[in-house]
Order: structure tokens, then sequence, then C-alpha cells
């Protein structure tokens, strides 16, 4: 057979077995396009797969990803989530919580669903001092340990979290200290925030008014929907109602809550004779701190 001829064979013979299956053993992908997808996205049909709910846009836009765009052959079939509820978070984030598990229990086949409610005046004011930004018991206590213990309980095996393109070195972190990397999945870290957004707007059909609070440039003034106000700001918040830094903000679009912030504070140095604040002192500045990420994890 001409040399031509038999290269020409070969060449079909090496097309035809990556298209058809090359790669057919075990259950493997069984054409091109297969194959593409199990390399991009990570199976989960017979995980089960943990979504930590914050309220926030990020943890929406993992549960509609994996309910649309992840293939459907590799969507998760039982899907556990937990959300731990603030009384300080934006007025309306727990009915959005509400449509996110709505949501949920119709795209998936098995969506369980618990939550916790608590309040950071409360925990505060039980032990009378405000957190410095470097310390973060109110997230810890209040969120990290409850979503663990039901991570335990449900038997839980991969954890997805909602890092998008801006939080690669949280994602780096996070893995450095993980004691199984590969037990964390991460769909939308090529996402940014605007397609987070335009993804859970057209699932979910809205989401918390904090993040359509605009300064006069046009940018929104909140990034997070954290606590209002979350002691990981910055700025601070002195006793005589004073605020400076981001929770200026919070004074001014949601005065309600600032009063409530101003109260507790008052409160806790009555009671103990000592000048406490929110944030940081005057004087504190990001060296002092240790990090630059002010986001309560």
């Amino acid at each position: 057979m001409p040399r031509r001829k038999r290269l020409k064979q070969w060449r079909y013979w090496r097309q035809k077995n990556i298209q058809e299956g090359i790669l057919a053993m075990n259950n493997e992908p069984t054409n091109i396009v297969e194959y593409l997808e199990s390399i991009r996205f990570q199976d989960l049909s017979n995980k089960r797969v943990f979504i930590g709910i914050s309220g926030g846009i990020n943890s929406a836009a993992v549960l509609c990803y994996l309910a649309t765009i992840h293939p459907e052959r590799y969507r998760p079939s039982k899907v556990f989530s937990f959300y731990a509820h603030l009384s300080e978070h934006s007025p309306d984030t727990l009915r959005f919580v509400r449509h996110m598990v709505m949501y949920g229990k119709k795209r998936f086949p098995e969506f369980n669903f618990k939550f916790s409610v608590n309040s950071i005046h409360k925990m505060f004011n039980k032990e009378n001092f405000i957190p410095h930004p470097r310390l973060s018991p109110c997230s810890e206590r209040l969120k990290q340990v409850p979503m663990m213990k039901y991570q335990a309980e449900m038997q839980t095996e991969i954890n997805v979290v909602g890092y998008v393109h801006h939080e690669r070195r949280r994602r780096e972190r996070q893995q450095s200290r993980a004691a199984d990397p590969l037990s964390y999945y991460y769909p939308i870290i090529d996402f940014t925030d605007e397609e987070c957004f335009d993804l859970v707007r057209r699932e979910i059909g809205w989401y918390p008014a904090i993040y359509d609070v605009r300064d006069e440039q046009g940018r929104r003034v909140f990034k997070h929907n954290n606590c209002l106000p979350c002691k990981n700001m910055t700025g601070n918040i002195m006793s005589d109602g004073s605020a400076t830094g981001q929770y200026q903000d919070v004074k001014r679009y949601y005065p309600e809550f600032h009063i409530a912030a101003v109260k507790t504070l008052n409160d806790i140095e009555t009671r103990t004779g000592l000048p406490n604040y929110w944030g940081r002192k005057p004087t504190d500045t990001t060296s002092d701190i240790g990090c630059t990420d002010f986001v309560c994890e």
C-alpha cells in the first residue's frame, strides 16, 4: 500500500477514535464534545454536593450555574445547603434566600436545606466587646461552625464555592489550608461580578436591593451583602455616632442599622467603662491589620 494512502487511513482512524471513543472505557466520554466537557466540568452526578448560601450574589450564581450551565449529565442529584441568617443582613435577604431555595427544589431531584438565626448585636453585647477586624468570632461561631456541623451530619463530599475571577487569591488561600483540596469546586471562578448578576437576574428574577445602591459616579456602594454594619468594614463608628469609611455608607443608606450599631457600642461602653468602636481606630492602617481583604470569609 502506498505510503500516502497508509497515512490517509491512519489520519482517518485517529480522528474517528478521538471523536467516537478512544476514551470510551469505564463509562468515560464517548465523543469529543463530552471529552472536552469532562475536562472543564466536574462530574457531580453521584456526589453529595454542598452549597453554602450566604444571601449574596455569588452563592446564588453558583446555584443557578449548576442548574443551567453545568452539563446535565454532570449535575448533582443530591444538593445540601445551609444558610446562617443574621438579623443584621440587609432587609430583603431572607426573602431572597427563600426564592433561592424554591429555585433549588425545582431544579434538582433532591434539594435539602437548613438554616440558623442569630444576631451579631446579641453576641457582642453578651461578650461585652466589638471584635477588631483582625478577629472574626462572629463569622466563625455564627456562620462557619453551624455550616460545618451540617456538612458533617449530611456527609457531603464536594463543597461548591462561589469565588469569582478577582477572588483567585482567596481560592488559593483556601486550597492551601484545605485538608482535601479536591473536595472543593469553583465553577464560577472565571466569572465577573456582572456575569453573576446577569445569571441570577435571568434565573431567579431579582437579587437584594443593596447591590443596586450606587454613588454619584454610578458605582455600586455595597459590593457584598454582609451585615450592616460589618465589623470588617473600613473606617469606624465612634460612640458619638460619627462614622468614617464604609460605615458612612451604612449611616447614609441604612440609617436604622447605624442607629442599632451605635446603641450596641454605647451599651457596651456603659457596662464596661471602656472605650469601644466599630472597625478600626483612626490610627489603624492596612499594615496594622496584616491584610487587605476586609470581607468576612
